[in-house]
């Protein structure tokens, strides 16, 4: 008996030891200091410092995008709703549905001349009165971020906004020219994935006939969110 006990012991021992051989490694403790881990997106990868991800790049549809994901067709853009509907009732007669939507772009900026605001109401209008004495258009901004300025007009050109800054500073009226960012509505028609690939240059055809400029592009279905 006192061989078979002694005959068991040695038999678990070897087992235990070879469990311990066999078990993977206990995982390590992430170290506190060094490199932060790369965020990533699918294919895209962002080791910038600024925490900012780079954005993908549309492609067009014979291009090299990711076809993992559903990718929505957009065809554009037109400058006004009329142009995106017409366009949009040619490809429902190719069977091909779309949806017009539109999305707010940078316009062209405005250029404007104007005195800076006036500490009071009463300052306002003494420069106002000055100004209609010297037979120069003027308008007071009653409120807003300008309240109390004095606006001398709007300019599409720079140059003469400028021009007319100058020849009021020579005068000796502190005229000043502020950039204005204007905005308006941009339209495109969205395809769905089960109809982007119907679309193709036979297709847009009849729509590039009266707007040669047209664009053919795919992305993620939410790139118009995103823009």
């Amino acid at each position: 008996m006192r061989w078979i006990a002694i005959s068991l012991l040695l038999i678990n021992a070897a087992l235990a030891a070879g469990y311990l051989y066999l078990a993977p490694p206990a995982p390590q403790p992430e170290a506190s200091g060094g490199a932060l881990p790369t965020l990533e997106f699918g294919n895209l990868r962002s080791d910038r410092g600024d925490g900012l991800v780079d954005v993908p790049t549309l492609t067009t549809l014979n291009g090299s995008g990711d076809s993992s994901a559903p990718q929505c067709a957009f065809v554009g853009s037109f400058g006004d709703s009329d142009r995106a509907v017409a366009a949009q009732r040619r490809l429902a007669a190719l069977e091909i549905e779309a949806a017009v939507t539109a999305v707010e772009v940078p316009d062209e900026p405005l250029w404007w001349v104007h005195l800076p605001p006036a500490d009071t109401a009463a300052e306002a209008e003494r420069r106002l009165r000055q100004l209609n004495d010297q037979q120069v258009e003027s308008f007071l901004v009653s409120q807003g971020e300008f309240q109390h300025a004095i606006s001398l007009g709007y300019f599409r050109s720079r140059n003469n906004a400028v021009t007319l800054r100058d020849r009021l500073q020579d005068d000796d009226v502190d005229a000043r020219v502020r950039e204005i960012q204007r905005y308006r509505d941009s339209y495109w028609l969205v395809v769905q994935p089960d109809g982007a690939g119907l679309l193709g240059e036979r297709s847009l055809a009849s729509i590039r006939d009266s707007q040669p400029d047209i664009e053919l592009r795919e992305a993620s279905c939410d790139w118009l969110q995103n823009t």
